[in-house]
């Protein structure tokens, strides 16, 4: 076999360094020596790309290629390093749809600063949505106790303008959502109940369910509408006292900002995650 300049694994590294997803996988299939040197490098080559996303992730990631199974994805890997791509393509467009218009209180000026803020928001629910899952053998599990605390933790540590902007996201979305639908939020506790839920979605099922619902296929949509009527069913369970909830993300976010501005903390289920962003 003619030898080339690629079989020198400090070229073949270099080139990688530098190359974009696609590059990398041909350059894999074109010559053996190339795959083992990107194989053997996987960890470091993903880990040097993982600290340029907003929010680099601290364990394995969720899948959300597909709408059958949420396998868990290893960290230190190329289909990681992809799937964070795939995230950032798709928030960058979501946050710029009618379906996200509902504050029409900002002023054109400040905008493009507010947009930022949205897409960082959904990146953070991305994140708390990979630390609510609890894995075994590769595949995704309900998050447990233990799931839920850490995504807990993990909104606790926030500054309270990351705070403001969770909340807001995922208000803006349930105001998407009843648009879609015809209705008003406060229009019967049917709907408040799925508008919470949705808001409560956000956070726990990250981008993939906000996406899903405005700009996904049919299957993604069927499966958030899914979502939203059985966090609806909870947060109905949860005022009759009936069953063991895991705790609400959302009011943990609500809970968190409020001790942040030293608030005196209310009902959580009702509708202030506007004055959230107000006060800040």
């Amino acid at each position: 076999m003619t030898s080339s300049i690629l079989d020198l694994p400090e070229i073949l590294l270099l080139i990688v360094e530098y190359a974009d997803l696609p590059t990398i996988s041909a350059l894999a299939r074109t010559r053996r020596h190339a795959w083992q040197v990107i194989s053997n490098y996987e960890a470091s080559i993903s880990a040097h790309r993982l600290i340029t996303f907003p929010v680099p992730p601290t364990g394995g990631v969720l899948s959300t290629k597909s709408v059958d199974g949420r396998d868990v994805l290893p960290r230190l890997s190329l289909d990681t390093v992809r799937e964070l791509q795939r995230r950032e393509q798709r928030i960058s467009t979501m946050v710029r749809t009618e379906f996200l218009a509902a504050n029409t209180t900002i002023p054109s000026q400040s905008r493009p600063r507010y947009l930022c803020r949205l897409e960082r928001a959904a990146h953070l629910c991305d994140h708390i949505s990979d630390l609510g899952c609890h894995c075994d053998g590769g595949e995704c599990l309900e998050t447990g106790l233990r799931g839920r605390q850490a995504q807990a933790n993990f909104i606790k540590t926030l500054p309270a303008i990351d705070l403001a902007f969770l909340s807001e996201l995922s208000w803006i979305g349930s105001i998407g959502w009843a648009r879609s639908m015809g209705t008003t939020v406060n229009r019967d506790p049917d709907t408040k109940y799925k508008s919470l839920a949705f808001e409560e979605m956000v956070l726990r099922q990250g981008s993939a369910f906000l996406w899903g619902y405005a700009l996904g296929s049919d299957e993604f949509r069927t499966r958030a509408n899914k979502q939203i009527l059985s966090g609806a069913n909870e947060i109905e369970d949860w005022e009759v006292g009936v069953g063991d909830q895991l705790p609400s993300l959302r009011q943990t976010v609500i809970r968190t900002f409020m001790a942040h501005k030293g608030c005196e903390f209310k009902d959580v289920w009702t509708e202030f995650d506007a004055t959230i962003v107000q006060c800040c």
